[in-house]
């Protein structure tokens, strides 16, 4: 097993040990003003679920190629630029988490093989629009839910992938 993987797998079991709570959340697509194409950071936790379409993601040397089926995470603090491509829709939802510091792992994506993770984001996107009392409480039981299969979809290096070096660096 990649040691990476496993840095990620047991940071995401880390945090759904934690008292977390949804700061951000919310659906958007390619011609959302609220896309921050310049190079920028978050104080929190970041997870984007990708719906449809897709994007290249840098950070630093480190590139990573993120579309339909993949959750990235960025760790609080972690600096990132997002790069659209020119074709096709793209629609994410986004969330925001208010939880422990920095991880040791670097930004990484998971691959929702089986729509879990998807289920996951748009239920809490639901329960967030509702704005009540019982919809609160059904997101503090999906966020750690929803952390854990993610570090699932990281357990030995079949659903995780790191941030790659871009090929200008590798020649």
């Amino acid at each position: 097993m990649n040691t990476g993987f496993l840095e990620q797998q047991r940071y995401l079991e880390d945090l759904a040990r934690q008292p977390l709570r949804l700061i951000y959340c919310q659906q958007m697509d390619e011609t959302s003003p609220l896309w921050n194409y310049a190079p920028h950071s978050h104080p929190c936790l970041e997870l984007i679920c990708f719906l449809s379409g897709d994007l290249t993601i840098n950070r630093g040397e480190d590139q990573l190629d993120a579309g339909a089926s993949s959750v990235v995470v960025h760790p609080p603090q972690a600096l990132h630029q997002e790069f659209p491509r020119p074709e096709g829709r793209r629609e994410v939802i986004a969330l925001w988490l208010d939880g422990p510091g920095p991880a040791n792992c670097g930004s990484f994506q998971a691959v929702d093989r089986d729509g879990t993770l998807r289920w996951f984001f748009q239920h809490i996107h639901a329960e967030h629009r509702r704005h009540s009392a019982d919809a609160c409480q059904l997101i503090s039981l999906y966020l750690p839910a929803l952390l854990l299969h993610l570090a699932r979809a990281c357990g030995g290096g079949r659903g995780c992938g790191v941030l790659r070096r871009s090929s200008r660096e590798r020649r």
